[in-house]
């Protein structure tokens, strides 16, 4: 049981509860429970009795009685030979002889207790005995105290029983959902509405949790992206590959198909290559190769090396970029460029234009691709940079990719400080923004513009 902390909560709070009881009742009983104070309360009353007894006189000393009786004092009248087993004989004689209106004896009998023989017909010997005892109002005044004290503590023990489980069971919660998590089940409600530490505790957990489902979520789409992805290739491969085997394809139709099998394998070493590429961008460990080189010289070679493609559609293609050093991961940014570049060449229909420039925006340089191809719809530009996301309208035979493209763009542009954002609309174009957080050196005054015609 002590291993648990709703009862280590509990006793921790009672044993300290406790002792401040203790510590409280020692203090109250020697400040405001002390005996001397009611030892001059004694002394007062028993002032007061002598003062009204002298008042009263031999004449009036009848009055005296009812007096006493009204005040709560225990006052009885007594022959003072009725007082032979309390008062010595010495006594006796002493409240015989003394002086009118001083004929009082008092006797301590025991601690806060006194008795008063006053002498009320000293001609029939009759003595008024008064008895002042203020021993049990000390005492029912500790009990009270006591009574209070563990009153409290019942009470507080109450309260901290049901505190304790509203704090544990949160915690409990807590452990509870961390168990299920570790099953693998993320589907755990851990919504509160505390704003306390616990609370926070409880919301950053759930914040986790969600994260670590969408992660979970995007572990499967990504499995299931890849071997769909790996599957389709190799399915058309070991097809015609059988096919050729098998001798069912005309031996003049065997280099076509043996095209295929090798656009399917470079298809899938390409997908090998991106998935590599992306795993090492993951990786938190992965350091950029800065260097400073010319920016613009990057992006004209890339146009000039994938000419092939956009000459094949009959495209133009305007570069309009002036000399601008950057110190940037050169080849990864080689991998932007190209990765941008031959998207818009294979989106834009033959007849189309592209558009490369870049301009200075605050402190960023955004370069800007722009192509008049079939455009993206607006429902689809959201999740154009999710892994292997592919636009509908344009998964063809002709054109299919990984779908990983894009987000390679992304991770690496992130990664140099900047952001990349797109327009497009369907039928209406495209327009890559890929924003360089920092201009480290500064451009060159020359204006160059290249026009690229087929």
């Amino acid at each position: 049981m002590r291993e648990h902390l709703y009862w280590k909560f509990v006793l921790t709070f009672l044993i300290g509860v406790l002792g401040s009881l203790i510590l409280s009742y020692y203090i109250t009983t020697r400040i405001a429970g002390d005996a001397d104070e009611y030892y001059e309360e004694l002394i007062e009353v028993r002032q007061g009795i002598i003062h009204v007894y002298k008042l009263a006189g031999d004449e009036e000393k009848e009055k005296i009685m009812p007096i006493l009786t009204d005040l709560g004092i225990d006052a009885t009248l007594l022959k003072i030979t009725d007082l032979s087993n309390e008062l010595t004989e010495r006594e006796m004689n002493q409240l015989l002889t003394q002086q009118e209106n001083d004929n009082y004896l008092i006797k301590d009998t025991k601690n806060l207790t006194q008795a008063m023989y006053l002498m009320f017909d000293r001609e029939a010997k009759e003595v008024l005995k008064v008895d002042i005892d203020l021993s049990d109002d000390l005492a029912n005044r500790r009990q009270v105290m006591i009574r209070t004290l563990l009153f409290v503590l019942v009470i507080g023990s109450v309260f901290i029983l049901f505190a304790s489980r509203y704090f544990v069971n949160s915690i409990k919660k807590l452990t509870v959902a961390a168990k299920e998590v570790t099953r693998g089940n993320f589907d755990v409600d851990l919504k509160t509405e505390r704003e306390d530490e616990i609370g926070q505790l409880m919301h950053s957990f759930d914040d986790m949790i969600q994260t670590l489902k969408s992660t979970d979520e995007s572990r499967k789409v990504f499995v299931s992206n890849v071997s769909h992805e790996i599957q389709s290739p190799l399915t058309s491969i070991k097809g015609y590959t059988k096919a050729i085997q098998d001798g069912v394809i005309d031996p003049e139709d065997e280099a076509k198909y043996l095209a295929i099998i090798y656009q399917e394998a470079d298809r899938l070493s390409r997908l090998s290559t991106h998935l590599l590429k992306l795993q090492r961008l993951d990786d938190d460990h992965f350091t950029l190769n800065k260097q400073t080189y010319r920016l613009d010289e990057q992006i004209r070679s890339i146009v000039l090396t994938t000419a092939p493609l956009w000459q094949e559609k009959d495209l133009s293609v305007h570069v309009d970029l002036e000399p601008l050093s950057l110190e940037l991961d050169e080849d990864l940014m080689e991998l932007v460029w190209i990765n941008l570049i031959t998207n818009a060449i294979k989106f834009t229909d033959p007849g189309g234009s592209i558009d490369i420039n870049y301009y200075l925006e605050h402190d960023r340089r955004v370069i800007r691709i722009h192509d008049t191809g079939c455009g993206i719809p607006k429902d689809k530009l959201p999740y154009i940079f999710d892994r292997f996301y592919k636009v509908d309208d344009a998964r063809t035979e002709k054109n299919a990719g990984s779908g990983l493209g894009l987000a390679i763009v992304k991770k690496i542009i992130h990664l140099h400080g900047g952001d990349v954002q797109v327009v497009s609309d369907q039928n209406q174009g495209t327009t890559f923004f890929c924003e360089i957080k920092k201009i480290l050196m500064s451009s060159y005054s020359v204006h160059i513009q290249s026009v690229y015609y087929l």
